[in-house]
C-alpha cells in the first residue's frame, strides 16, 4: 500500500487534482466494490486497494476508484497499476475508458486519455514497478490485513 501511494504520488500535478480530500484504502479482494451504497465516499474520493489476504506480497488484486463529480458519484470500477518508461510515468489506469488517476496532497488527479497502445505491456510493468517499489520499502507495512 505504501509503495502504491508512493509511486501514484509522484509525477501528479497538484493543479489537476480534486478539491475534496481522497482515501487511499486497502480492503480485501471483493470488498472494492459497493463502498459508495455503505456511505464511506460521501465527502470524498475513494481509492480502494484490493489484496487478497495472506497474500498480500503479490500485489493487489483489484483497484476500484471512487470519484466525486458534479455531485455524483463516477465509479471505475476495475484499475490497473500502468507505467511508462518514456517519459517515466506512473499512475493508476482504468481497463473501461481511457481514465488514468495520480494522488497529490491527499487528492485525487485524474488523467487522460491514457494511452491504449501497448496498454496490456504498460499494466505487466505497472505491476513490476510496483513490486520493485514494494521490495525496496520491505518495512513500511507490507501486509494490510494481519490476522486476530
Amino acid at each position: 500500500m505504501t509503495a502504491l501511494a508512493t509511486l501514484i504520488m509522484t509525477g501528479a500535478p497538484r493543479e489537476l487534482a480534486n478539491p475534496r480530500e481522497a482515501a487511499l484504502i486497502a480492503v480485501p479482494a471483493g470488498k472494492e466494490l459497493g463502498l459508495h451504497e455503505q456511505g464511506f465516499t460521501r465527502d470524498r474520493d475513494v481509492v480502494a486497494v484490493a489484496f487478497q489476504p495472506g497474500q498480500e506480497h503479490e500485489g493487489p488484486t483489484n483497484i476500484a476508484v471512487y470519484e466525486r463529480l458534479n455531485n455524483k458519484i463516477r465509479i471505475n470500477p476495475r484499475c490497473s497499476p500502468w507505467y511508462s518508461p518514456n517519459p517515466e510515468l506512473f499512475m493508476i489506469a482504468a481497463h473501461d475508458d481511457e481514465t488514468g488517476y495520480g494522488y497529490s496532497n491527499a487528492r485525487l488527479v485524474r488523467f487522460g486519455p491514457v494511452p491504449r497502445a501497448d496498454f496490456a505491456i504498460r499494466l505487466m510493468q505497472g505491476t513490476a514497478a510496483l513490486q520493485r517499489a514494494a521490495t525496496a520499502a520491505p518495512g513500511l507495512a507490507p501486509f494490510p490485513f494481519r490476522p486476530k
